[in-house]
């Protein structure tokens, strides 16, 4: 039987593509440190969350 509780992950990645969007533009407005961990960050955390709903649909 498959588990197809994946809201949590989805509310994840949709969190960090934000996170990734909103690194990026500071790193375009001058704030390099905030942008670019931000953009790391959000890089990491839609990987994982991605990685998860990819294994929670029965596809390996």
């Amino acid at each position: 039987m498959k588990n197809t509780k994946t809201q949590p992950e989805k509310i994840w990645l949709g969190f960090a593509i934000v996170t990734i969007i909103c690194g990026i533009l500071l790193a375009f407005e001058g704030n390099y440190v905030s942008g670019i961990s931000g953009s790391i960050v959000g890089s990491w955390l839609a990987f994982e969350n991605y990685q998860k709903l990819k294994n929670k649909n029965g596809r390996t």
